[in-house]
């Protein structure tokens, strides 16, 4: 019976070397019993890799499994971000489910859609000068969506709206004058 059980070892321990050498994980970082969990979600993330829905519901599992695993190394067993581990590590089990079903890609709907271009691009021309977070507020109190700021860049940057700020910046790179990365979108 020791046998058995030693051969198992050696082969998590296997496959849990070979994981930590292509994701730059830690393994001293990790207990007996987180490794099992990983060494489980590792041979489960193979099984479901070709099923994005699927990678998530193990997402949800293993960050939510009371063994103490942070978001980079679940994010490694199912090789997604850590933002994306954060995000689904707080869903209800219910939103889970709805958010599986209605997604073909796994990935949520935008809050912020193409329809909203217009009214943020009016306050943007009516308001030139405004703070990021006179943005945000007023997304928050005329569209009634709430955003992160980070959201926020990816979507001016994506509907060509950076051209109609000038924005004050509070802190961050993310509305600078000079773009972090490539020209400015007008």
């Amino acid at each position: 019976m020791a046998g058995r059980g030693e051969k198992r070892r050696t082969r998590r321990d296997e496959v849990l070397e070979r994981w930590a050498g292509d994701t730059g994980v830690a393994l001293e970082q990790l207990d007996d019993g987180q490794r099992w969990v990983v060494y489980a979600g590792v041979r489960a993330a193979e099984s479901v890799a070709s099923v994005r829905p699927m990678k998530r519901v193990l997402s949800f599992f293993l960050s939510r499994s009371e063994m103490d695993l942070s978001n980079k190394v679940v994010g490694a067993v199912i090789g997604v971000s850590d933002r994306a581990v954060q995000t689904t590590r707080h869903l209800e089990p219910k939103e889970l489910v709805d958010v599986v079903a209605q997604s073909k890609h796994a990935h949520r709907q935008a809050k912020l859609a193409p329809h909203h271009a217009g009214p943020i691009a009016r306050f943007l021309v009516e308001h030139p000068h405004c703070k990021v977070s006179a943005l945000l507020a007023f997304i928050k109190d005329e569209l009634e969506i709430e955003v992160t700021r980070h959201t926020l860049g990816r979507y001016l940057k994506r509907y060509g709206l950076g051209c109609l700020r000038e924005i004050e910046v509070d802190d961050g790179p993310f509305f600078g004058d000079t773009p972090a990365t490539g020209a400015r979108s007008c």
